[in-house]
């Protein structure tokens, strides 16, 4: 009778842990908003999500089978495969899709400059006295971008500063956890629930305890092996670049460069990297090299406060044969000469710039809420409505706990303007719904 029950039950936990694997099957796991459109945002996801669906539902499917059957050791190997597709997927989204990597990465890390107590958010509640926020001054964006870890640490002896970068090759990020969706979640529990039962169905537990801790050990440690290859590979070759360098054979260090770029294809956003690169290139000679103009523009910026840069900056975006990572590195210090011009009262040279700046980085919110700035000084209601509506649904695919307070800024903007045009109870009501922006 007890067995029974027990088996009862156990066919129901099988159920419910294949209900949710292929729940996720038709969920999204990972999207990155792009770019603004009428309609809405273009969305970006990794083009490999549907082979990893494909495989877990296949897997999933076998481990059902094994565990109704009783085949502990198989389920055990079966549900660690499973485990391992899923925690593969992050490092998918994050390091091995240059698209979704370098959105979601940026994205992150000019929200962070927003949202944190030092923000911009933060610091225009306490001078927000003029009624279209003239005297908030926006700060600098993030002057760099880390597309990923530096990949000379993994080669070497690992200790336990390189824990974290060992994380983040393996995509467990801020820019995973901001846009990681429920159908990620949904096959993690899935499965979790599968191997529960798998346990509460074995007849020998001992047995099933060793079986699930060998395979737990075996493939993880596998996985981690293919994917952390090519980062020692990149890490190799570029050890060996900065030996070239140091020896004064700087073509030898760009083709070192390039191999570990082609290694580690994120590289190539990596602020660091595209300015060594420049350095490099500048060094032989090729002064017309997109790279190598970015590289001498952003020397000369802090003497010039950007002046002369801009130009360089602006002609580099606005080229579709250059690199993409170069056009996103010059949009990100074209932002940042924009920021300058704003907070100088130059509204219209400011507003022109990040237009361009927004040609490569379609969903920085940084450029977004300057824009609405811009608006609100200029006294343009529909301008300022429509960036808050694209805000407002670009915050939609973002995961993270401080996105309200961006909201509740450009909320703030919207009820100046109704109130600066004599509607005082479009002003209150939107002023009302700053505690629930969304």
């Amino acid at each position: 009778m007890e067995r029974a029950q027990t088996g009862a039950v156990g066919s129901a936990c099988i159920a419910v842990g294949v209900l949710c694997v292929m729940c996720s099957l038709f969920m999204e796991w990972f999207c990155v908003p792009l770019e603004a459109l009428d309609s809405g945002w273009e969305v970006t996801r990794p083009s490999s999500e549907r082979s990893f669906k494909v495989v877990l539902a296949l897997l999933s499917g076998a481990l059902a089978i094994s565990a109704r059957k009783g085949r502990t050791v198989l389920a055990c190997h079966i549900a660690s495969l499973c485990f391992l597709t899923i925690l593969g997927y992050p490092r998918e989204c994050v390091v091995s899709d240059s698209t979704t990597a370098v959105n979601s990465g940026w994205f992150e890390q000019s929200h962070a400059s927003l949202a944190w107590l030092g923000g911009d958010v933060a610091l225009s509640q306490g001078v927000a006295e003029d009624l279209f926020l003239s005297d908030v001054l926006l700060s600098d964006s993030p002057y760099s971008f880390r597309a990923c870890p530096n990949p000379m640490e993994l080669s070497g002896t690992l200790g336990l500063r390189e824990v974290s970068d060992v994380f983040g090759w393996l995509g467990f990020t801020d820019a995973f956890a901001a846009f990681v969706c429920r159908g990620w979640v949904f096959a993690l529990a899935g499965v979790f629930l599968l191997t529960c039962t798998v346990g509460a169905l074995s007849v020998d537990r001992g047995r099933f305890t060793r079986a699930l801790g060998l395979s737990l050990v075996v493939w993880p440690l596998m996985g981690m092996g293919v994917a952390l290859y090519p980062v020692v590979l990149a890490g190799d070759d570029l050890e060996a670049a900065e030996e070239f360098t140091n020896s004064g054979l700087y073509l030898a260090a760009i083709e070192k460069m390039e191999d570990a770029s082609e290694a580690v294809p994120l590289l190539r956003f990596d602020t660091r990297f595209i300015a060594q690169a420049g350095l490099l290139r500048k060094r032989v000679g090729m002064e017309q090299d997109a790279g190598v103009r970015l590289y001498s523009a952003r020397l000369r910026e802090p003497r010039e406060s950007g002046a002369s840069s801009r130009g360089v900056y602006r002609s580099i975006v606005l080229d579709a044969e250059v690199d993409p990572s170069i056009r996103r590195e010059a949009a990100r210090s074209l932002a940042r000469v924009a920021y300058i011009s704003l907070n100088t009262g130059d509204y219209k040279e400011g507003a022109s710039d990040l237009r361009v700046a927004r040609v490569a980085l379609g969903n920085d919110p940084k450029i977004l809420l300057a824009l609405q700035l811009v608006s609100l000084r200029e006294g343009d209601d529909i301008g300022l409505e429509k960036q808050f509506a694209q805000a407002k649904t670009l915050y939609r695919y973002v995961n993270l706990p401080t996105r309200d307070s961006v909201l509740a800024f450009g909320l703030n903007g919207l009820a100046r303007s109704k109130w600066a045009k004599g509607d005082a109870s479009a002003a209150y009501e939107l002023s009302s719904m700053k505690g629930k922006p969304r």
